[in-house]
């Protein structure tokens, strides 16, 4: 599965957020840190991965949190933007592996990994991308290990896409400029491929994972956990 090459000019998108990617996160994605607890709160208690893979890790916002909850882990991070996982690597006093790239051309053994984890980066796949990604991460997980995941989740056909819009609108606007609303987007249009929450749990099991747990906020903003 090679990146087409829309898919390539991420990397060079997110450079130049480097040095304010965690406040335009927050300002223009509603629930952007609340989601990554949720995920938390969807493992089970006991759960204790040895190997955890973090794909499309920005500067390791969510790494942080997997640092966190689970500190006797070790840790791949992946992203196609080289300043995103210098600061990543920076950031974290413990040894971590990056990997370059855009995550549906990496590759891991079969079932070597307990723990996949992304957080608002899956929507740059297209639908065809995503069923295949989901594929590749039910072959890397051992039995038992799950697929954590947060992301907005509605197909653009959806009826209620342009109320969503709405929304999106109004609260980028309680922090931010029409500007910045405008440049979301166009951000929008040219890299995001949402799909809705039904299609990508039927994909996952059709992936071969079991137990799909959702968190939604706001319906569309949604936290979701699957076991392999």
């Amino acid at each position: 599965m090679k990146s087409n090459a829309n898919n390539l000019h991420i990397g060079q998108e997110f450079n130049s957020w480097i040095n304010k990617y965690t406040d335009t996160m927050v300002r223009l994605v509603p629930f952007y840190f609340q989601l990554m607890e949720d995920l938390r709160e969807l493992l089970p208690e006991d759960f204790d991965p040895k190997e955890v893979l973090d794909l499309g890790a920005g500067n390791g916002n969510l790494t942080s949190r997997l640092i966190k909850w689970f500190p006797n882990a070790q840790y791949t991070i992946v992203d196609a933007s080289e300043e995103m996982l210098t600061e990543a690597q920076q950031r974290f006093s413990l040894t971590i592996k990056t990997e370059k790239g855009m995550m549906q051309d990496i590759n891991f053994p079969k079932q070597s990994i307990d723990l996949v984890a992304s957080s608002f980066a899956l929507h740059h796949l297209p639908d065809l991308e995503k069923r295949m990604m989901f594929e590749q991460m039910a072959n890397w997980l051992r039995p038992g290990g799950y697929f954590i995941y947060s992301d907005l989740m509605i197909d653009r056909s959806s009826k209620n896409h342009e109320g969503l819009l709405d929304d999106w609108k109004s609260f980028v606007l309680q922090k931010g400029t029409i500007e910045d609303w405008k440049w979301l987007m166009d951000h929008y249009t040219q890299y995001d491929h949402p799909a809705c929450e039904r299609d990508q749990v039927k994909w996952l099991l059709d992936a071969g994972f079991h137990d799909v747990q959702t968190v939604r906020h706001d319906r569309y903003w949604v936290a979701m956990v699957a076991r392999r």
